[in-house]
């Protein structure tokens, strides 16, 4: 597949039709060891064979991307480009994006060394706005909450504003603990929903959270509670979240934030806040968390 092949054509036709295929070795058989692949889907870039194969098995995970190729040319300065259709869907079929993208490749010994994306659709295409929920009772809460809200854009996540922060009593399954501090944001993402779970739990973990009883302590959780007009019943997830409705620690941040918010079924938040019963401890703690200065918006999938 290098440059001085005159196989180039096929060479490639073969490589998408092993993405489509989802053979991943087969396709790292034509990488360097030390590969440069854009990480399009959650920012940044993975390096290495292995670093690839992670980003394509979590994004694989979540979405649905297939490829169609329409063209390969040969550039002047010995690079290739690939010209092809991308259908990004999710999981449950439904399509995300489908757009012309260009790929242009750098290579090396004849094998892909780097690649970089152009043509894929703006992310403002594809963005949803989402409401999370924030929660910590172990150490410093409010640097733990705070912490999360500036680590969600690099996660693909654009913050667009937050609430303040309330003191909470705990519920559910472990009543014997420290109360814990809850907030909401308003966020941006054109993250799939399951991307998007699987984004928050990486910064769970990255941000201190240790596996322990459900309900029990811990030192950061975030919980999508909307993401547009999303309505999904997954196995690890669904949405709206299953307690937007019934938890007053969830509510009444969300409704600081839109006092006129309701759900993908039109139901507000307002009239479910009123008809809970009011022994939910819930109290203002402390001004609204702050929007990260350096606030990219999220990144649009891509291979």
């Amino acid at each position: 597949m290098g440059a001085q092949q005159p196989d180039v054509h096929v060479r490639f036709a073969d490589i998408y039709r092993a993405f489509n295929a989802r053979q991943v070795e087969l396709l790292l058989a034509h990488m360097t060891p030390d590969v440069d692949w854009p990480n399009a889907w959650e920012g940044g870039r993975a390096v290495g064979r292995a670093a690839v194969r992670d980003y394509w098995r979590r994004q694989w995970a979540s979405i649905d991307p297939r490829l169609q190729l329409e063209g390969v040319t040969r550039l002047p300065d010995g690079r290739v480009r690939r010209r092809a259709r991308q259908v990004v869907r999710a999981l449950d079929g439904s399509v995300q994006a489908d757009s012309r993208v260009s790929h242009t490749y750098t290579l090396r010994g004849g094998l892909i060394a780097s690649m970089e994306v152009s043509g894929a659709p703006a992310a403002a295409e594809r963005e949803r706005a989402g409401l999370l929920g924030l929660g910590s009772n172990v150490g410093d809460r409010r640097a733990q909450l705070q912490a999360a809200i500036d680590a969600l854009p690099r996660a693909g996540v654009q913050v667009l504003a937050c609430s303040s922060t309330y003191d909470t009593d705990p519920v559910g399954e472990v009543r014997d603990q420290p109360s814990f501090l809850n907030a909401c944001a308003r966020v941006r993402t054109s993250l799939a929903a399951l991307a998007l779970l699987d984004a928050v739990k990486r910064l769970e973990r990255e941000l201190g959270r240790e596996d322990g009883p459900r309900h029990g302590p811990r030192a950061i959780d975030i919980d999508i509670l909307l993401l547009g007009e999303l309505e999904l019943h997954d196995e690890r997830m669904s949405l709206p979240h299953a307690e937007l409705l019934r938890r007053r620690f969830v509510l009444i941040p969300a409704l600081e934030l839109d006092f006129e918010q309701r759900t993908p079924g039109g139901a507000p938040l307002a009239d479910a806040l009123a008809a809970l019963p009011p022994h939910e401890g819930v109290r203002w703690a402390g001004p609204p968390l702050l929007v990260p200065v350096r606030n990219r918006a999220a990144r649009s999938p891509s291979s």
